[in-house]
């Protein structure tokens, strides 16, 4: 049966969780920078041996002139190192927020950790679904269940 979900797993996902904003920041700033993408000047061709020259240079979009100049690109580059400079350091900036915002902390709240294996959570019409999915993925070869996990849901 598949491992309970616990706090490790928790923190493990999170973790992670943390990167995309970055991800998200740097494609989004990348997306709105790109000339080839957002501009229509065209610079012809003489033989198929030219090379293609799109002006887009990718040291020009992180000077400062460049940054200003990039409109509202420019602010997601100043939110990807803001957040950048978060993660890097987000153990002394919680440890400063713990000391001084003490009403930030959430160690607190009450976790029902009481939480039983997958199989045992479903209901019978979720068990009835699970069943009849199983056995549709297993007549195109493709079982996501082992089946000692099905004999568990049974």
């Amino acid at each position: 049966s598949p491992p309970a979900y616990d706090e490790k797993l928790n923190n493990s996902v999170l973790q992670k969780l943390a990167l995309a904003p970055l991800f998200f920041l740097a494609f989004s700033y990348w997306m709105l920078t790109n000339k080839q993408l957002l501009e229509n000047n065209l610079t012809p061709i003489q033989t198929k041996e030219d090379p293609f020259i799109a002006g887009h240079y990718w040291y020009e979009a992180l000077t400062p002139a460049g940054i200003f100049k990039s409109g509202p690109a420019g602010v997601l580059l100043i939110f990807f190192f803001v957040y950048l400079f978060y993660l890097l350091f987000r153990g002394p900036f919680n440890y400063l927020a713990d000391r001084f915002c003490k009403a930030l902390l959430l160690e607190d709240l009450e976790i029902d950790e009481d939480i039983d294996i997958y199989p045992n959570c479903l209901d019978d019409d979720d068990k009835n679904w699970t069943e009849k999915e199983e056995a549709n993925l297993k007549s195109f070869g493709m079982p996501a269940l082992l089946p000692s996990q099905l004999m568990s849901i049974q």
